[in-house]
């Protein structure tokens, strides 16, 4: 049992960076080019590319067990000390832009319209720089563990955009809300229906036995 569990770990470590990379090519490059039906709703994507959606929490974790906890937890605490010096500025700039300069690009464009590709990759890479900073305070030798529960609490939720709220938008985007006017046809088509079809104040005085 064991030897089959470490050939299953050994296999999905194998496979780890041509999934990671399958599936970040579909997120970024394939999925906006797929065709969209008029709600909205995206094409399904080819059966390879679910299947390497699927597998990408599996060969994570089966390739930092490959390589060792120990080991990758070192690699971050080495990584996170460079990028906790970019995330004060890059921080600020997605603040500045979530404020301030996306509300007058969606008033002079409207309200579909996108975001500069460098503000993108800001708002991407913001949570990465979010986590360096984390990291990086826990891994310090004189730790104040209150800043650190400030970080925590304030870090999904500023600036205006978070991981959260991206999926949540992309959801709404995939399943969109009726229009206000389609729910009003709709309920006035029903309330159509039902008076035609209820009887009368009338028919129904008639239809009451006279005492």
């Amino acid at each position: 049992m064991k030897d089959l569990f470490a050939l299953l770990i050994a296999v999905l470590s194998w496979i780890a960076v041509p999934v990671l990379l399958l599936a970040a090519y579909n997120h970024w490059v394939l999925e906006p080019k797929r065709p969209r039906s008029p709600e909205g709703v995206a094409e399904p994507a080819p059966v390879y590319i679910r299947a390497a959606n699927f597998l990408v929490p599996f060969v994570i974790v089966a390739a930092v067990y490959y390589i060792g906890v120990s080991v990758v937890f070192g690699w971050i605490k080495e990584i996170s000390q460079p990028l906790s010096w970019f995330a004060l500025p890059v921080g600020l700039w997605c603040a500045i832009d979530s404020w301030w300069l996306a509300p007058r690009r969606k008033l002079a464009h409207g309200a579909e319209v996108k975001d500069p590709p460098l503000v993108r990759a800001a708002y991407t890479v913001l949570p990465v720089l979010i986590i360096a900073v984390v990291v990086r305070m826990i891994t310090a030798e004189k730790l104040d563990f209150s800043v650190v529960l400030l970080a925590l609490s304030c870090s999904p939720g500023w600036p205006g955009r978070s991981i959260t709220s991206y999926f949540a938008s992309s959801a709404t985007r995939k399943r969109p809300n009726p229009a206000p006017s389609t729910m009003r046809a709709a309920f006035f088509r029903w309330r159509s229906s039902y008076s035609s079809c209820a009887p009368s104040s009338s028919s129904r005085s008639a239809s009451r036995p006279i005492r």
